[in-house]
């Protein structure tokens, strides 16, 4: 499923926010992501999709430099059902 790209950039003020312990505004009713058109549930989802690439385990003589070497390789490893995930 493709993201809209205020769901991306949301997912990354958030995952940046939580690593350097930076508390994000809410209060009920009304939401900071609520601002950009965004929905909670996508950006929960972009943001776990955007922290499993860094615990994909490359060796250095073979990173992906292409795109269609990287979308192959990805690829292999969503279809490995222990790393599987269901899909919106």
């Amino acid at each position: 499923m493709a993201y809209h790209p205020p769901s991306i950039a949301c997912a990354s003020i958030w995952l940046a926010c939580r690593d350097l312990q930076i508390k994000l505004p809410t209060k009920p009713g009304v939401q900071w992501w609520e601002l950009f058109e965004a929905d909670i549930e996508d950006i929960e989802d972009i943001a776990a999709h955007i922290k499993s690439q860094y615990y994909l385990k490359y060796d250095r003589r073979t990173v992906p430099l292409e795109t269609s070497e990287l979308l192959n390789s990805l690829q292999q490893h969503y279809s490995n059902p222990i790393h599987a995930h269901g899909t919106k």
